[in-house]
């Protein structure tokens, strides 16, 4: 438990710090989520800085002109944590504020209208270089990529809460040159067939919403949690150009799961950034809800130490 401690404690204090200067705007706006949601804001906390580290290196960028991020669901900037209401800075922030080299221009998709606006006040504080795309992001998905050129590569974080995106908008993203940080919502989409099979309440639209996710009907063969998972990665292996593929397990509350799974394509150095992702990987694997919410009562100094709660 102390080691875990240990690890969390510094990246943990870091989305409280990116936080701090935005809280007093708009400071009722924030997505709502359980400590378990921090370890996704690890993932994005750790690839963007690998990321624009690449990307902005010498050698790429006589490939790649341009560097973009994408938000595909990109809330309103803060997350509030639990009950306890800690605050911390969601992927959008995370994203402008913990980068190696500055992106040359961020791209974020928010439907909701409050959300939206605290969105936008939040980032024009910290850059200039960004544009927000007020839509369900499966109806402006070309307007992104119309975006981008040949020159130009991009990190696009898609935080999924359940069957929010299509295959044919990821397919689309897919279609330019970019790497992808894909929420899949395992424990709960693995649910969804079983109110199809009993022929459940609204049993149809969830039927066609399943097509309309995975991009076919191969949903139906899937009876494990894992089955649903590697139906998802194996269409991106198959359908795009992305070959490698990594899912970094998040577990929650009882049987409650979700994974990152990361998508990039096959690179002649062996993608050397796989290799701390792999290690956050082996990290997310033990991850338990309960060492969040201490860290952030000894952050926050609700408690003194690790040893008084478990004393």
């Amino acid at each position: 438990m102390a080691h875990e401690y240990d690890w969390l404690k510094s990246k943990i204090e870091n989305l409280i710090e990116l936080a701090k200067p935005l809280k007093g705007i708009h400071p009722s706006v924030f997505y709502e989520a359980g400590p378990w949601s921090i370890t996704k804001l690890l993932a994005i906390l750790r690839f963007v800085h690998i990321y624009t580290s690449i990307i902005k290196a010498p050698r790429q960028s006589r490939i790649f002109q341009n560097m973009y991020y994408i938000d595909m669901l990109a809330g309103s900037g803060l997350c509030r944590i639990g009950s306890k209401g800690d605050v911390i800075a969601g992927s959008a922030v995370v994203a402008c504020k913990h980068c190696f080299h500055p992106f040359d221009k961020y791209f974020f998709v928010e439907n909701n209208p409050e959300r939206a606006k605290a969105l936008n006040a939040r980032i024009k504080t910290i850059t200039s270089d960004f544009k927000l795309f007020r839509c369900d992001c499966n109806t402006c998905i070309e307007d992104i990529m119309a975006e981008m050129d040949e020159r130009s590569h991009y990190l696009a974080f898609v935080d999924c809460e359940g069957l929010d995106v299509s295959w044919s908008t990821m397919k689309t993203l897919f279609a330019k040159n970019g790497d992808v940080l894909f929420n899949f919502q395992t424990s709960e989409i693995s649910r969804l067939p079983t109110k199809v099979k009993n022929r459940s309440k609204g049993w149809q639209a969830t039927e066609e919403r399943l097509n309309w996710f995975f991009g076919d009907d191969g949903w139906r063969d899937c009876k494990e949690q894992d089955d649903f998972l590697e139906r998802y990665i194996d269409k991106i292996r198959r359908e795009t150009t992305r070959e490698v593929v990594l899912p970094l397990p998040v577990k929650g509350e009882k049987s409650f799961r979700y994974d990152i799974i990361l998508a990039t394509r096959k690179t002649q150095g062996g993608n050397p950034w796989m290799v701390p992702m792999e290690q956050l990987r082996r990290r997310m694997g033990g991850y338990r809800p309960k060492i969040v919410e201490k860290t952030l009562d000894i952050l926050t100094k609700r408690q003194l130490s690790l040893t008084d709660s478990f004393a």
